[in-house]
Order: structure tokens, then C-alpha cells, then sequence
């Protein structure tokens, strides 16, 4: 199989793993993806440049270049050709639907996009009443969320919210901000701009936006949002750190991403997840949650 600039020479399969041989001729970029798990990748040939997130690196033959799970990533040919081999640890031995496997969609992809979140953290120490002003969200004692601390920035109206009946809050609704700092609004959209333009995105519809609190040991406990109308509607969501360290992570099952700050993760809440705060600060979070309409 090839396609203009990149050959596929050789499936391999061997004892439970399998390479791919590819050769990408001269100036040809294999474009921006991701993969579901952690895997190596053999330059043998040649020169590339590689991206992972937004982080650049150029290489030559031999080279062995480790790929995180998540992480979208594209490979450009320089100076001549290159022969390529992308090896998996893998039972499958259907070449025909390999890339089904290997090339999913991860339920959290770093974007490869970094903001100054520094305009935002001034906002919130500025506006530090603002944390717990509507627990509704974490006051259960059942709810995943009953150790973390939140600022409600965009949801359903406040007026909506009936005690009696509290699931209804996230039926289909117009959601409305909470929060009218202009120069924070500012920042949303700074984020939302960023977005489209990395992913040729023309029109974006807001639904929930929040900023999240995890304390020192503490966590988001092991949940699933699905069946929720605002979750499965806005399916477009980003997380943005504003306060991380290596100690913090965002969890799926066989999957487990540290979140630096200022980098935008896309992120899948409909399937389990948990985050875990095994560190000694706080882990702050903005989650932006939309639909797009490209």
C-alpha cells in the first residue's frame, strides 16, 4: 500500500509484536496523529524531524525514539528518504486492520497547544471567594468529586437547580456565565481561538466551563459521565492546567498522563477516569467544555 510520499513496505508479525515498514520520501510529512499506547519507533534510514506535542526533534539513522501513548505526533523526511519502523506490542495479526488498533483515538491527547494560564491564576488569587460558592457538584458524599474544590465559570442557570429533583440540573439547557470579568472572558476565548486555528475549527458552541481544585492527597474519584445530556452533548472537551506537577495525573484504565501547565489536553469523560493528587500541592484545572461545528 502507498499513498503520495509514504510506502508501506512490510507488515511484521513476531512473537506478540508487530512492525511497521515504511519508507516517506524526501519532504514528506506523516501527518499529525496519535496512538493508544506507548511504543518505540526505529529510525533506519536517513534524517526526520519529529514532533511530539509541541516539542521538535531531529534525528538520524540509527536512531530508536520512544512515542508516548496520547501524544499526537508527526514524522517529516529531510535530505533524502527515510525507512521507518513503528513497533507495537500487539496480539493482532490482521494487517489490513491494524491501524483500527493502534491508531484509535486516546481518551486524552495533548493537543500539542501551550497557553500563558498566568492571567488566569492572577484572576482566580484575586477572586479567591469565588471557591465553593456552589458545591453542588461535590457536596454528596457518593459524588467522585466530594474532595475537590470548584469555581463555577459557565453552566445551566443557578435558578434551574431544583434540591428535589438535582439530575435534572444537566438536562438540556442554555448554559450562562457565572463568572462576567471581561478580561477574563478574554482568556476563554484566547484558549478557544487557539483551538480552532490548531484544528481548523470554524464555529464552537460554549457549554460548561470550571475551574476544578484537587488538594494536596487528595482525588476525583474512578466515574463515568455518561448518560449526562450537557456530557454527551458539548463532546468537545479541553483541560487546562494552571497549577501541575509530576506527582499529579489524569487517569484511564491503561492509561495514566501527567498534565503539565499551560498545555491543552483534549479528554474523553464519557468512559471511567480519575485523577489522583499523590503530591504535597494543590492540582488546579480549567475545563472547557464545547461542541464543535466544523
Amino acid at each position: 500500500m502507498s499513498i503520495t510520499g509514504l510506502n508501506i513496505q512490510a507488515h511484521h508479525f513476531i512473537g506478540g509484536v508487530y512492525a511497521k515498514e515504511v519508507i516517506i520520501d524526501d519532504g514528506f510529512e506523516v501527518q499529525q496523529h496519535a496512538h493508544t499506547f506507548d511504543h518505540m519507533s526505529v529510525l533506519v534510514e536517513g534524517c526526520a524531524i519529529v514532533w511530539q506535542g509541541d516539542t521538535q526533534e531531529t534525528y538520524f539513522a540509527p536512531a530508536v525514539i520512544e512515542i508516548k501513548a496520547g501524544i499526537e505526533h508527526s514524522v517529516q523526511a529531510v535530505n533524502g528518504r527515510v525507512v521507518w519502523l513503528c513497533i507495537h506490542a500487539t496480539d493482532t495479526c490482521d494487517a489490513e486492520n491494524i491501524d483500527d488498533v493502534l491508531i484509535g483515538k486516546p481518551n486524552m491527547v495533548n493537543t500539542g497547544i501551550h497557553v500563558d494560564v498566568s492571567a488566569i491564576n492572577k484572576f482566580i488569587s484575586d477572586n479567591d471567594y469565588l471557591w465553593n460558592k456552589f458545591k453542588q457538584r461535590t457536596e454528596s458524599s457518593k459524588s467522585p468529586h466530594r474532595e475537590v474544590d470548584d469555581i463555577w465559570v459557565r453552566y445551566n442557570d443557578i435558578k434551574n437547580y431544583n434540591p428535589s429533583n438535582p439530575l435534572a440540573f444537566h438536562d438540556e439547557h442554555d448554559s450562562v456565565f457565572y463568572i462576567n470579568d471581561q478580561k477574563f472572558k478574554d482568556e476563554i476565548a484566547k484558549i478557544n481561538r487557539a483551538i480552532c486555528e490548531k484544528h481548523d475549527i470554524h464555529k464552537t458552541e460554549f457549554g460548561g466551563i470550571l475551574i476544578t481544585r484537587i488538594p494536596a492527597g487528595k482525588q476525583v474519584y474512578r466515574h463515568s459521565d455518561k448518560g449526562s445530556w450537557h456530557a454527551e452533548y458539548y463532546k468537545d472537551k479541553y483541560l487546562i492546567p494552571l497549577e501541575s506537577n509530576d506527582k499529579q495525573s489524569f487517569n484511564y484504565e491503561g492509561q495514566s498522563i501527567i498534565t503539565p501547565v499551560g498545555d491543552i489536553f483534549s479528554f474523553n469523560n464519557l468512559v471511567d477516569h480519575w485523577v489522583l493528587n499523590d503530591s504535597d500541592s494543590p492540582r488546579v484545572s480549567l475545563i472547557i467544555c464545547m461542541r464543535h461545528n466544523a
